[in-house]
Formats: structure tokens, C-alpha cells, sequence
């Protein structure tokens, strides 16, 4: 009797349990990394967006501002008039409670978990909602569902959708 390697017929052909598991934590571990990796873009699309929607609209009410010595009485209608007729009504609401002065205004932007704002004309873009007592309003969602805090809230057709997945839908 030799000792030596059993016939092919005798010997198992597959992979090993060893094996099996290394291949699953090895495909854990890529897929793990891709999905930090996902996220991370996500959250700085979002910051950047945020950030660009205050961007947007701050040219026109400082101009209007300039023009009239006032942010008080300053409607969509009159900035898209007079400063930039690409302002679509449907990508900003406004509502104004009395409390903007000649001086002062906010803007602010939510996009997913990042908020943006510019309060008044002195102050960067920065992140962070309107200061608590600044010109900011309260604009509910629709069918009376969450609250934001904003002036002036400017949201892309990107934008939109994004909300529109978190359960939340600003027009």
C-alpha cells in the first residue's frame, strides 16, 4: 500500500469554509469603504448646494436693498422684476412677519441635514441657521408638515427631490 494523494475520484472538489469566510469579509470590508465613501459625497453635495442656494438669491435682494435703502416691502415679484428674471416663484417661498428692517435681512437654505445662511449684508455665507431675533420668518411645508426657519429658501429641482425622499417636500 503506497501512501500518497487519494485518487481524483476520492477527493472533494469546492471550496473550503476558511475560504468562504475570507472571500465575505474581504467583500464587507470594499463595501464598507464604498459606502463612507457614498456618504461623504452626499453630505458635501449637499453643504455645497445649501451654500449655493443663499449664493443665488443674495445678489438681488442686496440690490434691492441699494436700490431702495430697505429690505421692508421686498417681494419675489419686485426682485425678479427689476434684478434677475431667472428667478423661478417655484424654487423660492417667502413670507414676511414684519420684523424685516431697513438694514437686516436673512437668507437661509436646508438641503438634507445641512443648513446655510447669510444674515444680512455685512455677514459671510455661513453654515448654520438665521440667528434666533434676526429678519428670519417661518415658512411651514405643505399640508401643515415640518417648519424651516427662513426667509427666503431657495431649492433646485435636485434639491427638491432630495426632500422629497427625507419625507419632506418644499415647492
Amino acid at each position: 500500500m503506497t501512501i500518497g494523494r487519494p485518487p481524483r475520484a476520492l477527493r472533494e472538489d469546492g471550496f473550503t469554509l476558511i475560504e468562504l469566510l475570507v472571500v465575505i469579509v474581504i467583500i464587507g470590508i470594499l463595501l464598507s469603504v464604498a459606502v463612507s465613501s457614498y456618504l461623504n459625497l452626499r453630505a458635501r453635495a449637499e453643504r455645497v448646494t445649501a451654500a449655493g442656494n443663499v449664493r443665488a438669491i443674495v445678489p438681488s435682494i442686496e440690490g434691492y436693498g441699494n436700490k431702495n435703502g430697505t429690505f421692508v416691502g421686498m417681494t419675489l415679484a419686485a426682485l425678479k422684476a427689476d434684478y434677475d428674471q431667472s428667478l423661478d416663484p417655484s424654487d423660492y417661498s417667502f413670507g414676511s412677519s414684519g420684523n424685516l428692517t431697513a438694514t437686516s435681512y436673512c437668507v437661509e437654505s436646508t438641503l438634507g441635514g445641512e443648513t446655510w445662511s447669510k444674515a444680512g449684508p455685512a455677514e459671510p455665507i455661513s453654515p448654520g441657521a438665521c440667528p434666533a431675533g434676526s429678519s428670519s420668518v417661518t415658512v411651514p411645508g405643505p399640508g401643515g408638515g415640518p417648519r424651516q426657519r427662513a426667509m427666503w429658501e431657495r431649492s433646485s429641482r435636485r434639491s427638491r427631490r432630495t426632500e422629497m425622499t427625507t419625507g419632506r417636500s418644499w415647492a
